[in-house]
């Protein structure tokens, strides 16, 4: 049983639980022994929650692909599971276009793991680089469902997050100010935050391997080869 279909989705669900929907009835407002004053979670934890969520996952798997070094990207490691994929998952015929040309799979193979590891830096954004960030966080996802056939819906719902939520309510995800958290919370959501990230790191750095269905190094397409040679030889696919 693979984590990757549900990504971090299930932790980020964990963490939604205080949010203050609306100001209901949740574990905010059942901390304060039924009185009826605000949560002190701050509206925009919710957005921001997702942002954390997805940001993780792509660090995490960015990481994977460059653990052992650069040759992932030195390798124009992009062709080779393109190809992999070609006849069996791949929804586009661009994938050998693009393995017969190595300056450009080394390119995309740099801006794979480039655009992983730059979602996290939303957690830190103002709406507009937000934005940017979720854009580039789809432009990945796409290319997953594109080119291996993984659509993965619980990733792309994470994406909520990204969007401009300020532009509809301007008291939701300020903008942080210099040098201060983009949130201010209270000790209970803080410590589901630093779990959330500690999980990750303790998974992808000392475990490094699947605790389904919430935790995953995130590794699926991480392995490289270093010449078409060796990739043919491993994956059985005849010259």
């Amino acid at each position: 049983l693979s984590s990757h279909p549900l990504g971090p989705l299930p932790l980020a669900l964990v963490a939604l639980l205080v949010a203050p929907w609306h100001q209901g009835p949740g574990f905010d407002r059942w901390r304060a022994d039924g009185n009826d004053r605000p949560s002190r979670v701050p509206r925009g934890y919710g957005p921001w929650v997702l942002c954390l969520a997805l940001g993780v996952g792509f660090a995490a798997a960015a990481f994977a692909k460059v653990r052992g070094g650069p040759d992932w990207i030195l390798n124009g490691t992009v062709r080779y599971h393109f190809m992999a994929e070609a006849l069996t998952a791949s929804r586009v015929s661009w994938g050998p276009w693009i393995a017969a040309r190595p300056w450009l799979s080394i390119a995309l193979s740099f801006l794979t793991v480039a655009g992983e590891a730059a979602v996290v830096v939303s957690l830190f954004a103002g709406v507009r680089w937000r934005l940017l960030l979720g854009a580039v966080a789809a432009v990945l996802l796409a290319g997953f469902a594109l080119f291996h056939g993984a659509a993965w819906p619980a990733w792309w719902t994470l994406l909520l997050g990204f969007l401009p939520w300020e532009w509809l309510d301007g008291t939701t995800v300020p903008a942080p100010s210099p040098g201060r958290s983009p949130l201010r919370l209270p000790a209970y959501a803080t410590v589901l935050v630093v779990l959330f990230v500690a999980q990750q790191v303790a998974v992808s750095v000392w475990l490094v391997r699947e605790v389904p269905p919430f935790a995953s190094v995130y590794d699926m397409y991480s392995a490289t080869f270093a010449s078409p040679e060796e990739f043919e030889a491993e994956s059985n696919i005849p010259r």
